[in-house]
């Protein structure tokens, strides 16, 4: 199995830094499409990579990410949303059964700000009853391929393993994570979902990474969610599909105690709708905003979620 995207090469001006034994940071992506799959293929990299990757995507958006903050999408400004799709190289770490077109699943992105710090955003999508922290899916069930427990700690201590080097096969049967317990965090969810009429269960792995990271030059608490569908999925009855779906959320600390969350997702569906469809992309944006718009209330206690 393929280890991630090969490092970002280190210039020949950078020799003199490197043979005083001060490693400068990799080179940050340009704009939000680049950062984006820069990080979704670096998930599992070092942290000063994660950190670049972060960069990047907060570079974009100090100069043009209020233009999408807390937006809404529509059949007229559905553009404004979009996403290139993802490349051969971005999924290549990923295990995925059977084939896929990537140029037949579009990606769309959401942003929004909540009103609470990310350590209690990320105790809520650590939770098993996601259907009820959310109220948008029909059932939801998670199984913890790896320890919850050391996990949670090191968001209260804020105590996380630095991540010097590349996790490598971390979908084999025989892979433990060992100490970066406390940095990663696996899952493997069985969801039902309706969305425009149709019903679909299928299986998400979701696997979540926190820590804190050199971002602009400063240190920056952050967690991050990569999750896919192993296989394609069938609604009830049949006539409709999803054929892939992947997505990278961010979850980034902010002043005041806030937390910045972008949400981009690629999805291919098949059926009543065409997968380039402008309907399904409009969904996407909504449903992504919607599950932050949840966030805004059970943070600012509008909306009473009852313990796990």
């Amino acid at each position: 199995m393929k280890s991630s995207a090969p490092f970002p090469p280190l210039f020949a001006a950078a020799a003199a830094t490197l043979a005083m034994g001060c490693k400068p940071p990799p080179p940050a992506p340009e704009g939000l499409q680049s950062s984006l799959t820069y990080l979704f293929r670096e998930f599992y990299s070092e942290d000063e990579i994660v950190g670049a990757g972060l960069t990047g995507f907060m570079d974009w958006f100090d100069e043009d990410g209020d233009e999408l903050l807390g937006e809404s999408a529509d059949m007229d400004n559905v553009g404004e949303f979009t996403l290139d799709h993802l490349t051969e190289e971005d999924v290549a770490v990923l295990p995925i059964q059977g084939e896929v077109e990537l140029t037949y699943a579009p990606g769309i992105v959401a942003l929004s700000e909540l009103g609470c710090d990310w350590k209690e955003v990320e105790g809520y999508l650590v939770r098993t009853d996601q259907d009820r922290v959310f109220g948008e899916f029909d059932t939801y069930e998670r199984d913890f391929l790896s320890s919850r427990g050391a996990y949670q700690d090191a968001t209260t201590d804020s105590a996380f393993a630095a991540v010097d080097e590349p996790v490598l096969e971390p979908y084999s049967d025989s892979f433990e994570l060992g100490d970066l317990e406390s940095s990663f965090l696996f899952t493997d969810n069985q969801v039902s979902s309706t969305e425009v009429g149709v019903t679909m269960a299928f299986e998400l792995l979701l696997y979540m990474r926190h820590g804190v990271y050199t971002v602009q030059g400063e240190d920056m608490e952050a967690f991050m969610i990569l999750s896919w569908m192993p296989q394609r999925a069938e609604s009830e009855g049949g006539g409709n599909t999803m054929e892939q779906s992947y997505s990278l959320e961010l979850d980034l600390a902010r002043p005041g105690g806030k937390t910045l969350r972008l949400m981009s997702s690629w999805l291919q569906i098949e059926g009543t709708f065409d997968h380039d469809s402008d309907t399904i992309k409009v969904v996407g944006v909504n449903k992504n905003l919607n599950s932050s718009a949840r966030l805004v209330e059970i943070c600012d206690g509008s909306y009473q979620l009852d313990p796990e």
